[in-house]
């Protein structure tokens, strides 16, 4: 019993605090309020009293399979894209800028590097601050509402992660999300086979396909 309660390798460490409220009503966050900075006040070093999160706001944990997360990494490089192309639209930054922050972040495919943007705007690569296709990526994040709190180095989690969990939680990405821009974001009919497998939790069909190929 011991070890499943204060365990740090058998606990459940993904349990949020529920104090037994209703928090979609006024009534209940208040009450859910109160009883988080009651906590944050015995344990500030814990709890940060700034930054409470109700309940019912908590998003779903995004699953951590091998296959499903390369799928959701897609998405994610998909939706900044297509959030920079808004911002073009929109007339928040040029395509030039686009075009330049692309090449920087090496994005090809659905594939984008964040190192030398997240480490540089961190002050970690100096010799890169002026460095126009930085500048360039720079202004289009901040076109695009991806500055605010990106990234902290007293955390333990990496900086990348960091960021990457910016943007599930800015543009409140979701599997249903990801679920309905598989026809524009996967276009070859084969391959979207594969990636309907992965959502459904079918990934040793992936496994056997892969099997098949190699002994033939």
């Amino acid at each position: 019993m011991d070890a499943e309660l204060y365990s740090f390798t058998h606990a459940n460490q993904d349990t949020h605090m529920i104090f037994g409220m209703d928090t979609t009503t006024e009534e209940g966050r208040k009450l859910f309020e109160k009883e988080y900075l009651a906590l944050a006040e015995c344990a500030p070093e814990v709890l940060d009293k700034n930054a409470i999160v109700y309940p019912h706001e908590v998003h779903k944990k995004i699953n951590s399979e091998p296959h499903f997360q390369r799928l959701w990494k897609t998405y994610q490089t998909y939706t900044l894209k297509e959030k920079a192309k808004e911002a073009v639209e929109a007339g928040k930054v040029s395509n030039e800028d686009m075009v330049a922050a692309g090449k920087f972040l090496g994005a090809k495919g659905s594939q984008m590097s964040v190192a030398n943007y997240i480490y540089t705007k961190a002050g970690l690569r100096p010799a890169l601050e002026q460095d126009e296709g930085y500048l360039a990526t720079d202004r289009v994040m901040t076109a695009i509402g991806m500055t605010k709190d990106l990234i902290n180095l007293n955390c333990a989690e990496d900086p990348e992660n960091q960021f990457w969990s910016t943007v599930n939680t800015n543009f409140v990405l979701t599997e249903e999300g990801m679920k309905e821009n598989l026809a524009i974001m996967i276009t070859d009919p084969n391959n979207r086979m594969k990636v309907e497998a992965i959502m459904e939790g079918r990934a040793g069909y992936l496994e056997e396909e892969s099997t098949k190929s190699l002994a033939a």
